[in-house]
């Protein structure tokens, strides 16, 4: 986990995450790039609104405002597609209704923004993981709808949408054998070298 601000405009950020260890090591790269008390972390479970708000809470207890929120949590693995949605989906749901009050309330100057990380996924068919794309859809549309004009001239937030392609992984060479579907298993050679790699 690399971070690339401009340490001219960094202020402050919070780290909600799952996984403690990769909180606490984001907290040390942040600490060695920025300086000491510019970030905190928060034990979140994306699937449960309660903690997804605890962060929100926990964000404006310490920094006193809040002007940026990225929704990022995000699993492939069709084979879990309850838990997929469950993160994908409801994750992002959550983070969006949330910063959309936080935002309005709490943020330090005239523009909030929202910013949800989807996938190439999202804007085609990819026959091979149908679930998974359907998530990524469904971020993209959730984004689309919040981002419209009417709603930005009434809140003053902004929304973004990133739909980054294909990094080659161990997820990728290891996606059959483990994340896909059975009734897919026979399209994945075959659709994936059809999926956008990013450059």
């Amino acid at each position: 986990m690399k971070f690339k601000f401009d340490s001219c405009n960094f202020q402050a950020a919070t780290i909600a995450d799952v996984d403690p260890s990769k909180g606490d090591q984001a907290l040390k790269e942040i600490a060695q790039e920025f300086g000491p008390n510019k970030a905190i972390f928060v034990k979140t479970d994306v699937t449960v609104q309660k903690e997804v708000e605890a962060a929100f809470k926990k964000t404006i207890e310490v920094f006193k405002n809040l002007d940026i929120v990225i929704n990022n949590a995000g699993i492939l693995n069709d084979a879990i597609w309850e838990k997929q949605i469950a993160i994908n989906v409801n994750g992002t749901v959550y983070g969006c209704l949330l910063a959309w009050d936080y935002l309005q309330k709490y943020r330090s100057g005239n523009e909030g923004v929202i910013v949800n990380i989807a996938s190439i996924t999202g804007l085609t068919s990819f026959m091979s993981i149908p679930v998974y794309a359907a998530t990524k859809h469904a971020v993209v549309g959730l984004s689309k709808s919040m981002g419209v004009k009417e709603h930005y001239d009434r809140t003053k937030i902004r929304v973004l949408t990133i739909c980054p392609g294909v990094t080659d992984t161990p997820l990728i060479s290891d996606f059959v054998t483990s994340y896909c579907l059975p009734a897919f298993e026979a399209t994945y050679k075959v659709d994936l070298p059809k999926w956008p790699k990013q450059k």
